[in-house]
């Protein structure tokens, strides 16, 4: 392993006065994460002090320092603060700035050249104040952690991911956003720039607009692309590092357009007024890495210095046993020092990769993390992306935050899921997609007949799950009647005492499936359950419209269907509690026509 040098240059006010230099090694800890310098201790004398390392590659560095505050309760004036920056850049440029009161510890990260630079470190120059030392100084080598997208608003009605709600578990944790590019938002973009992130604009290619726009040929010219790409504001916007193209596929309204992607590509980086900006752009499924045309554009954006951000949706299997093997091959390239992999963490109808109801969805995605950050194939890897939090749920949103933090700063190698005692089968619940029937389930049916299980082809994707053709066509079935409820009911096993669960419930109605009618209409059920404290401000009943890929079926060529989507949130009482599911709203009231089929599934 190659050897570098931390330099540490001390100097006063009349000059050099010595300098040493200590021998490390860089140290890897995970596919991800190099750590890069470690000192323990640096004095608070001399007063300015600086420190050599050697970044890599050309990339993201994370920096960390924790400074003791012991100045025996002594105010400290605005001058009188340690501060931390990078190369030649001064004290009114500091990366790093503690004044008194402030967290022992601040990190940030910036992105940096290749080779060596240098912090530079101001301490307190009062003789009383000499204790105010750095207790702890890390440097990492890390890679690019990308949010998409901010701000916005969830599609699952969790409120707004704005700068918030993500500053605990994700703005922290992430060095590139990739978002919004309208003034609106200028002043959020100017403050992430202010902390050294990165802000892409996420734009559609030209070739989804040819038949709406009559600035746009078909097939597109190099010009036309070079005009659609610089002309946005990725390129105009002087707070944006550039756009992420979504996305490239190898398919026939695409393919004709290549060259002219290839030769916009190789414009673009030719030009030097457009050597602060970037057009990386989403790649999906093999062909665009297996067919020569598809391979050149790819190599194009390689050689134009830029990033493919691959995308790699994977969806949950009934066992971590069988989900290992599938990560494994899931890449469809190894060219990892260019590569931006793209996980999936939308996760609430009518989008949705939370597919499989037995699975901890956390631990699903945890593992993705521990692959690439484990994997000798994944080694060297330049990204990770987390997409999209406007499909997320707001919990697997934080998590996902963690897993940035817990992989590419902490540089950890065991599964974070681990830490928490979170399984990947929780076992909390059998049977809940009805693909054994009813078994599992305590039946109280209002009437003969009134209460089956069935299978309908496509289903799973007319409730919005993502890529699952085989998985999610089950369900129950009850046909309301005017004298009593339907009701299917199970006990939840396993539960943790105090611990906060989520039970969840797809709805819809029958006859609207069968017949292909896309009607928004809310549906009278319910779903309780038993020995728990619920949040109510946590629970929804939400009237969910369907995206595209959920016209199959008898929605096929027309509008996608309805469904209702059941959440509640609450804490646990005891290790176990009842679940009910009726096709009244309460007890006494229907409350929905009598002879309504409604079906059930992803409990």
């Amino acid at each position: 392993m190659r050897t570098i040098k931390i330099i540490l240059v001390v100097m006063l006010s009349g000059g050099l006065l010595h300098h040493f230099a200590q021998a490390t090694e860089p140290k890897v800890l995970n596919n991800l994460v190099t750590e890069l310098v470690n000192l323990k201790s640096i004095p608070a004398k001399p007063a300015y002090q600086e420190i050599t390392f050697t970044n890599p590659r050309e990339g993201w560095i994370f920096i960390s320092a924790t400074t003791r505050l012991d100045i025996s309760g002594q105010p400290v004036e605005n001058d009188d603060v340690v501060k931390i920056s990078i190369d030649d850049a001064g004290k009114e440029d500091a990366v790093l700035n503690y004044q008194f009161g402030d967290a022992t510890t601040k990190e940030t990260m910036r992105f940096l050249t290749a080779g060596e630079h240098k912090l530079r470190i101001w301490f307190p120059e009062k003789p009383e104040l000499a204790t105010l030392d750095i207790r702890n100084l890390v440097v990492r080598a890390v890679p690019a952690m990308v949010y998409c997208n901010f701000p916005c608003a969830s599609r699952g009605y969790h409120g707004v991911y704005g700068k918030e709600f993500l500053a605990k578990d994700v703005l922290p944790n992430i060095n590139t956003i990739v978002g919004e590019g309208g003034a609106k938002y200028q002043y959020l973009q100017k403050w992430w720039k202010q902390r050294g992130g990165q802000w892409y604009l996420e734009q559609d290619l030209p070739s989804f607009h040819k038949s709406s726009r009559e600035d746009l040929p078909d097939p597109l010219t190099a010009d036309a692309v070079y005009d659609y790409w610089t002309k946005s504001s990725g390129f105009t916007n002087p707070y944006l590092d550039g756009i992420l193209a979504d996305e490239f596929i190898w398919r026939s309204n695409q393919i004709p357009d290549f060259p002219a992607y290839i030769e916009a590509l190789k414009r673009i980086a030719r030009n030097k007024e457009f050597k602060n900006k970037a057009v990386h752009g989403w790649t999906a499924g093999r062909g665009m890495y297996s067919n020569p045309l598809g391979k050149e554009l790819l190599q194009t954006f390689i050689a134009s210095g830029y990033k493919l951000a691959c995308e790699v949706y994977a969806v949950e299997l009934s066992s971590a046993a069988e989900a290992r093997p599938r990560l494994e091959n899931a890449l469809p390239t190894k060219t990892m020092k260019n590569l931006i992999v793209t996980l999936g963490n939308f996760s609430t109808p009518p989008h949705t990769l939370n597919t499989n109801p037995h699975v901890d969805f956390k631990v699903h995605l945890d593992m993705q993390f521990h692959y690439l950050a484990n994997a000798p194939e994944c080694a060297g890897l330049y990204g990770i992306m987390a997409y999209k939090a406007r499909y997320a749920n707001e919990e697997y949103l934080r998590w996902t935050g963690r897993l940035f933090r817990h992989y590419c700063i902490e540089g950890k190698t065991g599964l974070l899921s681990d830490e928490y005692g979170f399984k990947y089968v929780p076992g909390l619940i059998t049977n809940a997609d009805f693909n054994d029937g009813l078994k599992g389930w305590t039946v109280t049916a209002a009437a003969p007949g009134s209460v089956r299980a069935g299978t309908m082809p496509g289903l799973s994707a007319m409730l919005g799950r993502y890529g699952t053709p085989g998985q999610g066509n089950n369900y129950l079935l009850t046909k309301r009647t005017k004298d009593k409820p339907n009701q299917v009911s199970q006990e939840i096993k396993n539960l943790v005492p105090g611990k906060l669960y989520s039970a969840k419930l797809f709805v819809a109605d029958y006859q609207d499936y069968v017949k292909g009618d896309s009607v928004r209409k809310k549906l009278a059920v319910s779903l309780d359950i038993d020995n728990v404290n619920m949040i109510p401000a946590k629970c929804l009943v939400l009237e969910v419209d369907g995206i595209g890929y959920a016209s199959v079926g008898p929605f096929r060529g027309k509008t996608p269907p309805w469904m209702n989507y059941h959440r509640l949130v609450f804490r646990a009482l005891g290790t176990t509690a009842k679940l009910t599911i009726s096709d009244w709203t309460d007890e006494t009231n229907p409350s929905g026509p009598i002879g309504q089929e409604i079906l059930y599934n992803f409990v």
